[in-house]
């Protein structure tokens, strides 16, 4: 089982939502607000009255309960995790995943927090990893996924909005096996899943 090393990927003082706290407690977003209600959780509201809560308050959370943390219902399924902060890219992509293999599981995260949840809880067996993005880059994220144990098996292809070869440079040697520029090749994608998961592509679609 992939465990991401929370502590290391992300600060103490990471902020996370109630979608993302049940997504890392593997409960219902409601149980989250109860929680919170009660007091059992520290939290605070934003303007807009959106909870947000600390990591690490998360995680003390879950140290006392008992509760796993990152969850524990990993499935056998073929799975892709694309993390870009643009959603047309995260949307497309995943349309052309599902429209190669119908049978595969396609999870899109906009940073590395949501994506380190998706990662341990899914083990995908590939990702797409923008190199931009906000807080943790895809650069330090790629370095951390491969950090963890077993992780190198996970097939981790690198997508860019840049032009800079060091860029691109640098996320090879954190561990991508190759980076895509965007405007994204829709043919190269389909020869990746077709490699990674071992069938031909079926179908027509344009990223």
């Amino acid at each position: 089982m992939i465990m991401l090393d929370s502590e290391k990927l992300f600060p103490e003082n990471a902020v996370v939502g109630a979608k993302e706290a049940s997504q890392l407690l593997n409960v219902g977003i409601s149980t989250i607000g109860r929680w919170v209600d009660v007091g059992q959780i520290p939290a605070y509201k934003t303007v807009g009255g959106h909870r947000r809560i600390l990591l690490s308050d998360l995680r003390d959370f879950a140290d006392r309960t008992g509760l796993p943390f990152y969850g524990e219902n990993i499935t056998e399924q073929l799975t892709v995790v694309v993390v870009d902060d643009e959603e047309d890219i995260c949307t497309n992509l995943a349309i052309r995943i599902r429209g190669i293999r119908p049978d595969i599981s396609v999870f899109t995260a906009s940073d590395a927090l949501q994506a380190g949840i998706l990662i341990s809880r899914y083990q995908p067996q590939l990702i797409f990893l923008d190199i931009r993005m906000p807080g943790v880059d895809g650069i330090e994220a790629c370095r951390f996924i491969r950090k963890t144990q077993k992780a190198n098996s996970i097939r981790i292809i690198g997508i860019t909005g840049s032009k800079k070869q060091s860029e691109i440079e640098e996320l090879l040697d954190a561990g991508a096996e190759e980076v895509l520029t965007k405007p994204l090749d829709g043919e190269r994608i389909n020869e990746i899943v077709a490699s990674v998961f071992s069938e031909g592509v079926t179908t027509e679609v344009a990223v």
